[in-house]
């Protein structure tokens, strides 16, 4: 009746998560093989600790679903990505934190010796994304030269709105310029706003003002969308060509997870 109870009291000093699963689905053993293989595995585990302290596993997750997709050539999510790449990271520490200590290796060395690493597909992958989840402009030379132009369209785009405001100041309700649909608009007073043409994208909640767009600002909202979309479609580009690098060492993580 306590089995359940102990289970879940040894799960919680787990710091991965496929490690608390394990546990929690353990099963009483009887094969006397096996039971004296396992204590045997604890005590030189517990040793390990005495030593040298617990195993580097920190930001480890279950990468799974990210490897599963990878092999069917799904492209991957920046922070599937690197989930993927801190994995690698850890394996690497855990090699080389059961290398380094000074204990006897004898019952885990078929474990850690299995395990294979490759960090050359994590560098891979923290050139082009930080730890931020923020996709780089050195991950490409096209999406850095997208993202110059994006910021001087950007730029652009605020000092036409300025001189826009400035020059029709007696016609607007407010002197700050708002955001609808994704795209840079005035407010306008309703009785003012056919006087620039240009488009509507509603009203004030009072009616007495109107979002407009005049038509200095529709090419350059126009600009913004597209540079916007183009840097999507090269961020879509690097995850996929990452994506292909996992595709190859998807089984040999696999191994690794169930390790």
């Amino acid at each position: 009746l306590e089995y359940p109870l102990i289970l879940d009291e040894i799960s919680r000093y787990t710091q991965f998560s496929l490690s608390r699963e394990l546990i929690l689905s353990l099963s009483p053993q009887f094969k006397p093989l096996w039971v004296t293989r396992e204590n045997q595995r604890t005590n030189e585990a517990m040793e390990f600790l005495r030593i040298a302290g617990f195993c580097p596993m920190s930001g480890m997750k279950d990468i799974t679903n990210q490897l599963e997709k990878a092999s069917k050539d799904i492209i991957l999510s920046v922070e599937e990505l690197m989930d993927v790449a801190v994995f690698g990271r850890g394996l690497a520490l855990a090699k080389n934190y059961y290398q380094k200590a000074d204990v006897k290796k004898e019952y885990l060395s078929d474990l850690f010796t299995s395990i294979q690493d490759n960090t050359r597909v994590s560098i891979e992958i923290e050139k082009c994304i930080s730890p931020s989840l923020e996709v780089l402009d050195s991950a490409s030379g096209t999406l850095k030269s997208i993202r110059q132009r994006y910021r001087k369209a950007l730029s652009d785009r605020d000092v036409v709105t300025q001189r826009f405001m400035h020059q029709n100041a007696s016609k607007l309700s407010d002197s700050i310029s708002a955001i609808r649909n994704d795209r840079v608009v005035v407010l306008v007073k309703s009785s003012e706003k056919n006087s620039f043409g240009g488009l509507i994208h509603g009203e004030s909640a009072s009616g007495l003002s109107t979002y407009v767009e005049p038509p200095v600002l529709l090419d350059l909202n126009n600009k913004v969308s597209l540079l916007l979309e183009e840097e999507k479609e090269e961020i879509t580009r690097i995850c996929k060509e990452l994506s292909r690098l996992i595709k190859p060492i998807s089984e040999v993580y696999m191994n690794a997870l169930e390790t």
